[in-house]
């Protein structure tokens, strides 16, 4: 019996010291409650899980008629999010957004938004949308990486936007700081 107790306290301290998240989204009725995989901070050259698939299926579940709140901690972004069909939703975000570095996958996979030719890493839009981050929300597009990859020349096709509000009708957004955008 101890050792079988020994055996899986050993199982859930690795499990907790390779930073495998055992549940990142909670959700109670139409409000969903997402949490980073990734501690903070980093550990220095610690593998960063991607939180993009969390943040579309907190939308899919909770983005009609319900809220998503992103918790306190460092979300770490590699993929494009496209979320255009949110309806009566409020949003908190209370952590940081950081956009990944991977600059061929953005310019090979940012959205379209047409204006100027340009495009975004996330499309938002909808009816009834509310994204307020408190004044502790921060989104962190890495720019610098950006900056030095078009220094000296114009601007790349597929370099982001951070975010887009794309056929939207009455959204308030409030409290976010940008930081070091990737783009605008």
């Amino acid at each position: 019996m101890i050792l079988v107790l020994s055996m899986l306290l050993q199982l859930l301290l690795s499990l907790l010291l390779s930073n495998q998240a055992l549940a990142a989204i909670t959700q109670t009725g139409t409000a969903c409650t997402v949490t980073p995989l990734s501690p903070t901070p980093v550990p220095a050259g610690g593998k960063v899980p991607d939180d993009t698939p969390q943040f579309l299926d907190a939308f899919k579940r909770c983005g009609k008629d319900g809220s998503v709140t992103f918790t306190e901690g460092n979300f770490y972004l590699g993929q494009v999010m496209d979320t255009i069909n949110l309806q009566n939703v409020d949003i908190s975000i209370y952590g940081t957004l950081t956009w990944s570095t991977d600059i061929q996958y953005w310019l090979s996979h940012s959205l379209s938004v047409t204006y100027a030719g340009r495009s975004t890493a996330w499309r938002l839009g909808g009816k009834n949308i509310t994204m307020r981050g408190y004044g502790k929300a921060l989104f962190f597009g890495n720019g610098q990486t950006w900056y030095d990859q078009n220094r000296n020349q114009g601007n790349q096709n597929g370099r982001p936007i951070s975010l887009t509000l794309w056929h939207a009708t009455d959204v308030l957004i409030d409290g976010i700081t940008w930081r070091q955008p990737q783009f605008w």
